[in-house]
């Protein structure tokens, strides 16, 4: 079993969790003290080439709503995953410790979902194991999805435990495709918005509990047949900013991502890099008190204050000597203040068959993972990537870019709110919000696309901002498409272009 070795190069310090398809460990490069996470798999007999290959392009993805690979190994007990160490908690024991999320913030976890699942989905690969434990949430409100591997060493999907994620297709036997990872990710948002699973294993699921303006993702998310789900994870991401920029308005990714991180500073001291593992309703009692009083929708601010007070109280350091949290030399570098070594491993070539490889690039610096708890500066939910075709400047969200004192009016952010079709199917409208630096004259051009491939000119139209405005962009198809898309930008100034997907509602005569 797992249990009986250790990749080489790197020490244990604790472990994380387990379940049936493997345990997870907190563990250090001993050359350089980089903390990891390695996920031990029991060894399957004939997964050799097949997962090697797979795994090569795991480590190839390199998108910040995903856990990275860095390298595996493979011994007679089986093979170990090393990736990026997430100091955050599992959205899973998040959602156990204090119930259900707001809408905003179950939005902004499945749109983060969505968005991975489209860059594993480009590559050609499937996930297979999308369920609140593999979506871990960081102490800055950003989410990842781990568990990238697990499907190909294992064989069968690793939701394949708990038919509550998983699609129905796959409980008579079908292959793990990504419709069945779309299914997942939409019985994932219905537990943040209910505090509890779809009903599994009847495949019947009740999106009528959840709120009245998500029912359609969640029942599109949801069909039986999986020719009734959303065609990609891209256009499925289009649904829901359309849907969820109608019901929360345009701020409700901001407040999403607040009211993670207040969630996620409630269990600070349950995060990896904190000193040591201590139960959800002890670290709510030591930051609330006994009685674990439901904090202030407001108090953002005293929650992150009351959880820096305990780590400091605890001295959150990691230590390691070879066992389960006990007591040692600090890893050098790695404190509640302070950021890992810059020398993290990178995705590497992958060793050859029956020996772990060691082989270790330079990578570019990725985001802390020390954890910086603190109200209201978290990250704005339009600096994560977008999901969108490789070389295309789209991002999820309009990314403003004041201008410097003395500079002329300039546009400051573009982004595309709605798309919709016209009821012959052959029309397509883009609104789209222009926000400037004052009062001015912009140029707003919309490349709108036909599945992937851009379908005639951009659009074009001049109007006058005085602080923000919304236009309206049409563009007429020679057939309704079957997805189609909308990007956006604007002039004078370089905000990032924004894009919008959609589905065609097209019916043959």
């Amino acid at each position: 079993m797992s249990g009986e070795w250790a990749v080489s190069g790197y020490r244990h310090v604790r472990e994380l969790g387990g379940g049936s398809t493997g345990r997870v460990m907190l563990a250090v490069r001993k050359s350089t003290g980089t903390p990891v996470a390695i996920k031990y798999l029991p060894p399957r007999p004939g997964a050799g080439q097949a997962f090697r290959d797979e795994a090569r392009l795991i480590a190839g993805l390199d998108d910040d709503t995903l856990v990275r690979l860095h390298e595996h190994a493979e011994s007679p007990h089986g093979v170990a995953l090393v990736g990026e160490l997430v100091n955050g908690i599992s959205l899973e024991r998040l959602i156990k410790a204090e119930g259900r999320l707001a809408p905003e913030a179950a939005l902004v976890i499945f749109k983060t979902v969505l968005l991975a699942l489209g860059a594993v989905h480009r590559t050609g690969l499937v996930h297979g194991a999308v369920t609140p434990g593999n979506v871990l949430v960081d102490g800055d409100g950003n989410g990842k999805l781990a568990g990238l591997g697990v499907t190909a060493w294992t064989g069968a999907p690793a939701a394949g435990g708990s038919p509550h994620y998983q699609a129905p297709e796959l409980r008579y036997g079908g292959r793990v495709t990504p419709a069945a990872d779309i299914y997942a990710a939409t019985a994932v948002l219905y537990e943040c918005l209910t505090g509890e699973p779809p009903t599994g294993g009847t495949g019947t699921a009740r999106p009528h509990e959840a709120p009245g303006p998500l029912v359609p993702l969640l029942t599109a998310g949801l069909a039986g047949n999986p020719d009734d789900r959303p065609v990609t994870a891209r256009v499925f991401l289009g649904r829901l900013e359309t849907v969820a920029s109608a019901a929360y308005g345009p701020g409700w990714q901001e407040r999403g991502r607040a009211l993670l991180v207040e969630r996620a500073a409630v269990l600070t001291l349950l995060f990896p890099l904190s000193r040591k593992m201590v139960s959800d309703e002890k670290a709510r009692a030591a930051a609330f008190g006994k009685a674990g009083r439901r904090r202030a929708r407001g108090g953002v601010l005293a929650v992150a204050a009351a959880a820096l007070m305990l780590l400091a109280g605890t001295g959150a350091v990691v230590y390691a000597a070879g066992g389960s949290g006990g007591g040692g030399d600090a890893l050098p570098g790695v404190s509640a203040s302070s950021t890992p070594s810059a020398e993290a491993p990178a995705p590497v070539g992958l060793g050859p068959t029956g020996g772990p490889s060691t082989k270790l690039i330079s990578p570019s610096p990725k985001r802390s993972a020390s954890p910086d708890v603190r109200g209201g500066g978290s990250r704005s939910p339009d600096d994560r990537p977008s999901d969108r075709p490789s070389q295309q400047p789209s991002s999820p969200g309009p990314s403003t870019s004041p201008p410097s004192p003395g500079q002329s009016f300039v546009a400051t952010a573009v982004q595309v709110i709605a798309l919709s079709l016209d009821s012959q199917g052959t029309v397509a409208t883009a609104q789209v919000k222009v926000t400037g630096s004052g009062k001015g004259q912009v140029t707003v051009s919309v490349q709108f696309y036909a599945g992937e491939a851009a379908h005639g000119s951009a659009e074009t139209l001049t109007v006058t901002v005085d602080g923000e405005t919304t236009v309206q962009v049409s563009h007429s198809y020679d057939t309704c498409p079957g997805a189609y898309a909308g990007q956006a930008t604007a002039a004078p100034g370089a905000p990032a272009a924004h894009r919008l997907a959609a589905e065609g509602q097209c019916t043959t005569a």
